[in-house]
């Protein structure tokens, strides 16, 4: 008797408080499944005597899905093996070895566990190769769609006869996929995953650090041409101070006459310092932009050498330096 059948005889034979305490729908519904999984596995032995495997087969899956039970376990994994679905069939007759166990039915048991070691040595395997080493953030192995985790890298995992899809992906990378195809009487087949490849621009660590898309020479590019926008507007900031100091110096002293205002002549000095350090500043963010620019049509997807460059400013001179 099931546990629920169980459950049932107790609280409906106990009267008024087992009718409260149970919904007659509960036990109607569960004899509705048993009396379903007894039709669905009568008809599976039909179609099995008929040799209609790829019919019987799901009847006593379902079947068993209604009203698990030893026999019609053995009776699927049966039907399965014939199928020529060898893994599945030797998981499901180890399950039932299982089920028998914990219910103390020996003869059940061993039958069961027979049939599993008999079929153990016809499972073929797909041993998944995947070198940690080249293990990058956000990587995800399938087989068939289904997620494959780490535990399952490179052990023997019983598969039945067919073709089967391994992929491998991660964000930033080009994605790996390989279709093999596995036969049966123990056949066992080796994927050899290879390290995935960065996309063009992305890193090609295997730290996991995630990309930024862009490439070192474009990278670079964006530090010089910033250093340049600065300047650029560095320059225009001086100009404009150095140009309200030369208009306040002016009315005071207006025209060529000699200045006799210090205050006046402090600030036309001034202007005339923070002018060319405007011109200086000017001169920097132009190279800088049009090295940023050099630099960012030239870039490559990958680089091949660590480019850099700078800009040294010394007396009367400002110049360029680099390797791109």
């Amino acid at each position: 008797m099931k546990p629920y059948q169980y459950l049932c005889t107790l609280l409906l034979g106990s009267g008024a408080l087992g009718a409260l305490l149970l919904d007659p729908a509960f036990c109607a519904a569960s004899d509705a499944d048993t009396a379903a999984a007894q039709a669905l596995f009568d008809q599976g032995k039909t179609l099995m005597g008929d040799g209609h495997y790829a019919e019987a087969c799901p009847k006593f899956a379902e079947s068993e899905r209604l009203d698990p039970g030893i026999g019609t376990l053995l009776n699927l994994a049966d039907c399965t093996e014939r199928q020529g679905k060898l893994a599945t069939a030797w998981s499901q007759f180890r399950e039932a070895a299982d089920m028998a166990s914990a219910a103390n039915n020996s003869e059940a048991e061993q039958i069961a566990r027979g049939r599993a070691e008999q079929l153990a040595r016809q499972v073929s395997n797909i041993v998944i190769d995947v070198n940690k080493a080249h293990v990058v953030a956000g990587f995800q192995l399938t087989r068939d769609g289904k997620f494959v985790g780490e535990p399952e890298w490179r052990v023997p995992i019983p598969v039945d006869e067919g073709r089967y899809t391994i992929r491998a992906s991660a964000p930033g990378h080009e994605p790996w996929e390989t279709t093999v195809q596995v036969k049966g009487s123990g056949e066992s087949v080796v994927v050899k995953v290879d390290p995935l490849k960065p996309l063009p621009g992305a890193t090609d660590d295997a730290t996991g650090k995630p990309s930024t898309g862009l490439g070192k020479r474009k990278l670079l590019a964006i530090v010089v041409g910033s250093v340049g926008v600065a300047a650029l507007g560095t320059g225009i900031v001086l100009a404009l101070v150095a140009k309200s100091k030369f208009d306040s110096a002016d009315k005071t002293c207006p025209g060529d006459a000699v200045c006799h205002n210090q205050g006046a002549v402090d600030q036309s000095s001034s202007a005339a310092t923070l002018g060319n350090v405007a011109t200086v500043g000017f001169v920097v963010g132009a190279v800088g932009l049009a090295a940023g620019t050099v630099l960012w049509l030239t870039a490559k997807p990958r680089d091949e050498q660590k480019p850099s460059a700078g800009v040294a400013i010394g007396l009367g001179n400002v110049r360029l330096a680099g390797r791109w």
